[in-house]
């Protein structure tokens, strides 16, 4: 039989699973780097870039659309880990330990 009252219990303990998730993604350094490892890039799980760098033995006027190139592959490396991360923790921390409402759209609080 259903029981309201416990499945509000299980969807506050995952509410505050999830603030915890959230606060922790924005520690989790993520390195990515470009094919040819010109550009690297430290995002955060939470998707935000913390650096760019880019090594300095490309930075030539007839390279700049190579590098430019370089910049936004490594950037989207970067934030797809990111996403990848991120996701792998919600599963591991909220869809995993509460299976029974697991899928309800919870990972929208990380948003």
């Amino acid at each position: 039989m259903f029981d309201m009252f416990k499945m509000l219990g299980k969807i506050n303990e995952v509410k505050a699973e999830a603030e915890k998730v959230k606060k922790e993604l924005k520690d989790i350094e993520i390195h990515e780097t470009d094919s040819k490892e010109w550009v690297h890039v430290v995002a955060t799980a939470d998707k935000n870039i913390r650096s760019i760098s880019i090594d300095e033995s490309v930075l030539f006027p007839e390279k700049k659309e190579e590098v430019d190139a370089a910049v936004l592959e490594a950037t989207q490396n970067a934030l797809k880990a990111a996403a990848d991360k991120a996701k792998a923790l919600i599963k591991e921390r909220i869809n995993d330990k509460y299976p029974e409402i697991a899928g309800m759209g919870l990972d929208k609080w990380l948003g």
